[in-house]
């Protein structure tokens, strides 16, 4: 997800590619943790209360994408405007935090 418009009327999943590898071998990352958070400015960090619960689900080729219900009745309902997409994936050993793209609220 590099840019991703939506309304603020819609309630969507909102999809982000995660690629995870042991050893140089694919690994199934669907038993861990995923949380999505929206932050309004590039440089700042989510906190603990900034996460919402994730999901997973796989492409038509078998890839993953970690997933996040947006809108309103969502997991997240980010006002209008400019949000910085961070996805957290807990391993049970690591905790990987990526900022992953852009989503502009209309």
């Amino acid at each position: 997800m590099d840019l991703e418009r939506i309304s603020s009327l819609s309630l969507e999943q909102l999809r982000f590619p995660v690629f995870a590898d042991a050893a140089g071998a694919p690994v199934n990352p669907t038993s861990y943790t995923v949380q999505v958070a929206f932050m309004g400015a590039s440089n700042t960090n989510p906190a603990v209360g900034d996460w919402k619960t994730g999901g997973w689900d796989t492409t038509a080729i078998g890839t993953y994408v970690a997933t996040v219900l947006v809108g309103p009745g969502g997991a997240a309902s980010p006002a209008p405007g400019t949000w910085y997409v961070w996805v957290q994936i807990n391993t049970g050993t690591e905790v990987i935090v990526r900022q992953v793209g852009e989503l502009e609220v209309d």
